[in-house]
């Protein structure tokens, strides 16, 4: 049995799933969510044929160290509290997710994010610059809660989450479209700094200008040589650059159809 197919990568792929699911289950007790877990992730990659003739116990023996350190360990290093409400939730969720072998146009929800949230209170060490209590953030291995709007983030240029330190060394909130901006990073999601206009703007679409937009464009679009957005090519079509291409790949003159999402990639 290749240990690299079953160890830390496929790790990461489950707890991705599993964090990102949402919706109403029965909770899990603390003491068997990892139990329950490898036998949801092992019985579902079985089915789906990532495990290549491995058998379901094989699987789960290599799974389980990777969710007790990951889960049981920092919890009860006092790192971390376990909500058993939503720990449910996520392994209900990934089933309906994974029921037809593939994560394809799936969008996970974040609802279940804090199934394994942070203890540490402020002022306490923070190792690997996590485990702090929502709300705080670990700075310098120390939990710290960080400056709100209109404070100064002089001393560590760290805001609380969803505000940025600006030029002047205070916290504000991200700037929505129109708003007058002098620095990157400051505007709202889908928004940019527009240094022509100094207001924060949408990313331009089709035959938009995308010189003012560091070459970046709306989705779907990209930025052609004369700095011109334009639709992105079908599979199939006609390329000269990956850019074209929805796959970001172009190969012999040809944009390259999008592999479909297979959780079996990293098993």
């Amino acid at each position: 049995m290749n240990e690299t197919r079953l160890g830390r990568s496929s790790w990461i792929l489950w707890i991705g799933l599993l964090a990102g699911c949402g919706g109403g289950a029965s909770p899990v007790p603390f003491d068997a969510y990892c139990d329950r877990y490898t036998e949801m992730a092992c019985s579902v990659a079985s089915r789906c044929g990532c495990l290549e003739g491995v058998p379901v116990d094989v699987c789960k023996s290599y799974l389980r160290p990777d969710c007790v350190d990951g889960i049981e360990t920092p919890v009860a290093a006092g790192l971390a509290v376990y909500d058993p409400a939503k720990a449910g939730s996520c392994l209900a969720g990934m089933r309906a997710v994974v029921a037809d072998c593939s994560t394809d146009g799936d969008e996970f929800p974040t609802a279940c994010e804090t199934f394994l949230a942070g203890a540490l209170a402020e002022g306490e060490a923070c190792p690997d610059y996590e485990w702090c209590r929502p709300g705080l953030e670990c700075d310098g291995q120390v939990c710290i809660d960080p400056p709100g709007p209109g404070e100064s983030c002089q001393d560590n240029y760290i805001c609380a989450q969803d505000l940025f330190c600006g030029g002047d060394e205070i916290c504000h909130a991200y700037l929505g479209a129109g708003a007058a901006c002098t620095q990157e990073d400051v505007c709202d999601d889908d928004l940019y700094c527009s240094e022509a206009q100094g207001t924060c703007r949408p990313y331009p679409g089709r035959g938009g200008d995308c010189a003012d937009s560091w070459g970046a464009c709306a989705d779907g679009y990209y930025c052609d040589p004369d700095s011109t957005c334009q639709a992105q090519l079908t599979g199939g079509a006609d390329c000269d650059q990956d850019e074209q291409c929805p796959s970001y790949d172009c190969q012999d003159g040809t944009c390259v159809e999008e592999e479909p999402d297979d959780i079996c990639d990293d098993w």
